[in-house]
């Protein structure tokens, strides 16, 4: 390639699948099997947003079917279950509603044995009648006062039929039923200054008269109004002070693993959840408070069956998240677990719904038309599990195991505080999978990392991309304990290419040596400058090497793209869709540079061999674009193939998902957030395989095996976001 002319051919074009590779139409496929990760599952209601949610068996088929109700349009589904957990949005029921639907509830109305629903709205009740099949029919609508906050079913009288208790302002209201109508028997009113944030209603003590338990956000006060046969009586109230502000979801259960029902609270303002520990007979010691990631808004119970111990399931104002705390044995909670959910929750529900026997958290937002479901197993949820950086602005992120210690561990950059944060993995300790333990400051907006072992000592450091120039995180971890220093810190001058953030670095061999050298793409300048290494490592020459690469530099990467053995460069240029291709040569030098049209705007580019031999292959991406382009060379000449996606896309990464030693693609779809995988055929073409949901607009995509059991788990992050978010992978 050095005195080469390459030729340059375009192949085909393609959607979804690409074009036979050098192997030939007749070389044998032996591709793994699709990628499988504990993702969430997101269930598709039809509608553009979803107020709430309930589960029950709706159709008597020993299924637990779902009806989701959005407010635009007034609707209301019943996704009935075609098998355990597996729900169909075209065989969906489908109703009209007047008014904003605002909770739902499963409940047997009129007492003929199947499950009715009673939808809450603005001002109003409605129950429907089930016939048993999962039609519905209008059974009955009452006023409420505006105010509710809190609708539960409950037989409050003890007479066999499910009565409805409402939490509105300073009010407490008890809807009796009788032949499936529903009317007000009891109120009681409280101080005019009173506001009831939300309701529980459940036995709290040994008789079988159910308690009925509410917060008050102006005073931060919890009532409980204790059950018995001769109703709720004033002098029968509980009233317990809070540790904190703000609260607002209340849930009943044995949180402490003790057979005795405690009260738990979530305390937005104060970012705690208070723990009051029962004693069986209605009374509860003071309470304990347990800190979380995030203003909490609510809190549920769900049961490990592996462990038969509680987890205690939050829900959040300022999260698109929903977390998980376990209950130790012998007392007191563990550390807290945070999973990923499909927008904002406005609606978390805890049940088991595909019959197995471990509960499921679903959570729906008024911004999606989706369900979002999190996995239970008889260790807790099975989801994509996020990774908090309080305070943080992430921008990139890498993999590797840097402490030596057999775990694989992040570095993160954080251009906003200046900052790289470092992860380290403990793979035995799931509630610590990741944990930060370092913080490396005084970066100029960091913003792309690149590995690379830059002292050729052995271990992984990291080239981190400023505003000020390239500065290195040289890696001097000993003895399974991470540590970095930051070069220039060691009195090495610094690497300044650059007037700002927006160039790329790449590694490669130019010179003939064995030392490391590097090639920075500037597209302020319009040029990329190579670095050569000195054997005083980490060091370079003094002189530089500037090749001209007018119309946008911004992805580079190196390697030996023609076979020749010596390393050469490609960069794409953003501005002009193209990419330009410098031959390189044993001395440091290259040849005339070869460019061609990729249609691809805002380019990044990335070489890996995509077939069964070892010759690279470039493909080239950009952000938002509908497209990639494969580049493949053979015999000193260039073929392209362009592969059409379904969408603009946020990331492009070249991995080897499913473990068969060929590249699969990687992207990201910035409409849904999912992860579209292509694997590699080993031919140099791909087949898309089903789709994975991820995390909004994913910028950085990494694999390494974060839990220990030898399969390769996938991290993602988005720009601008404070967290990672871990993807374990299935097989």
């Amino acid at each position: 390639m050095r005195t080469s002319t390459l030729v340059i051919s375009v192949l085909c074009s393609v959607v979804g699948v690409g074009c036979t590779g050098a192997n030939g139409p007749n070389a044998v496929l032996q591709m793994a099997a699709p990628p499988a990760f504990e993702a969430r599952q997101l269930v598709a209601t039809g509608l553009d947003g979803v107020t709430c949610v309930a589960a029950a068996d709706f159709t008597g088929d020993g299924k637990v079917d779902l009806a989701v109700a959005s407010s635009v349009p007034s609707e209301l589904r019943i996704l009935t279950a075609s098998s355990p957990g597996v729900f169909s949005v075209e065989t969906a029921q489908r109703f009209a509603l007047v008014g904003k639907p605002i909770e739902l509830a499963a409940l047997d109305a009129d007492g003929d044995g199947d499950l009715d629903l009673v939808c809450r709205f603005e001002s109003t009740v409605q129950t429907y009648a089930n016939d048993g099949t999962g039609r519905l029919s209008p059974l009955q609508t009452f006023a409420i006062p505006a105010t509710t906050n809190g609708l539960r079913p409950a037989d409050i009288d003890r007479d066999g039929d499910v009565d409805l208790v409402i939490a509105a302002g300073p009010r407490i209201e008890i809807h009796t039923s009788t032949a499936g109508t529903f009317a007000l028997t009891t109120h009681f009113e409280l101080d005019a200054s009173v506001r009831l944030a939300s309701l529980w209603v459940g036995i709290l003590d040994a008789d079988v008269y159910p308690e009925l338990v509410a917060t008050d956000t102006t005073r931060n006060e919890l009532f409980v109004w204790r059950g018995s046969a001769a109703g709720y009586e004033a002098s029968q109230r509980l009233l317990l002070s809070l540790p904190g502000i703000e609260p607002s979801g209340v849930h009943g259960g044995d949180a402490t693993g003790d057979g005795v029902p405690d009260l738990l609270v979530a305390l937005t303002g104060s970012r705690r959840i208070a723990v009051f520990a029962g004693n069986g007979l209605g009374n509860f010691a003071p309470a304990t408070t347990i800190e979380v990631r995030g203003a909490p808004d609510r809190v549920m119970l769900a049961m490990q069956s592996k462990t038969g111990r509680a987890q205690l399931v939050v829900g959040f104002h300022d999260r698109d998240a929903v977390s998980t705390i376990d209950a130790l044995l012998g007392g007191g909670f563990g550390s807290e677990r945070q999973f990923g959910t499909s927008g904002h929750p406005n609606h978390v529900l805890v049940t088991d719904v595909d019959g197995d026997g471990h509960a499921e958290v679903l959570t729906t937002s008024g911004e999606r038309g989706a369900v979002c479901v999190l996995r239970g197993t008889e260790a807790g949820l099975a989801a994509a599990e996020d990774f908090v950086l309080d305070d943080a602005s992430i921008a990139d992120h890498v993999v590797a195991d840097f402490d030596g210690d057999g775990d694989t561990d992040v570095v993160a950059s954080d251009p906003r505080s200046g900052s790289c944060h470092v992860l380290v993995g403990r793979r035995d300790v799931p509630t610590e999978r990741l944990s930060r333990t370092k913080v490396f400051d005084g970066f100029a907006e960091p913003s792309r990392l690149v590995i690379a072992d830059m002292d050729r000592d052995g271990r992984s450091d990291v080239l981190v991309t400023t505003t000020d120039g390239l500065r290195v995180l040289l890696n001097r971890s000993q003895d399974g304990a991470i540590d970095f220093v930051v070069w220039p810190a060691m009195h090495l001058p610094a690497i300044a290419v650059a007037t700002s953030a927006d160039y790329r670095v790449a590694v490669g061999h130019f010179d003939g040596d064995d030392v490391g050298d590097l090639v920075v793409s500037d597209r302020d300048a319009g040029q990329c400058t190579v670095l050569f290494g000195t054997e005083d490592a980490p060091g370079f020459r003094s002189e530089r090497l500037t090749l001209a690469a007018p119309g946008g530099p911004a992805g580079v990467v190196a390697g030996d793209l023609d076979g020749d053995g010596d390393d050469d460069i490609a960069v794409a240029l953003a501005d002009r869709g193209a990419l330009r291709v410098f031959a390189g040569g044993r001395n440091g030098s290259f040849g005339s540079p070869v460019e061609f049209e990729t249609a691809i705007g805002m380019g990044d580019v990335h070489a890996r061999a995509l077939d069964a031999g070892d010759r690279l292959h470039l493909v080239v991406s950009g952000q938002m674009q509908s497209s990639v382009c494969v580049v493949n060379s053979r015999d000193q000449a260039f073929g392209v193939q362009t592969i059409r996606l379904d969408g603009p896309v946020t990331a492009v990464v070249l991995l080897d998902v499913n473990v068969d030693r060929y590249a699969d693609l990687v992207t990201a779809d910035a409409n849904t957030g999912e992860l579209v995988v292509m694997l590699g055929d080993g031919r140099g073409g791909f087949v898309f395989a089903p789709r994975i949901p991820g995390v909004s607009n994913i910028t950085s995509v990494a694999r390494g095996d974060f839990d220990g059991d030898g399969r390769l788990d996938l991290l993602l992050s988005s720009r601008g976001a404070d967290r990672v978010t871990l993807l374990r992978s299935l097989r």
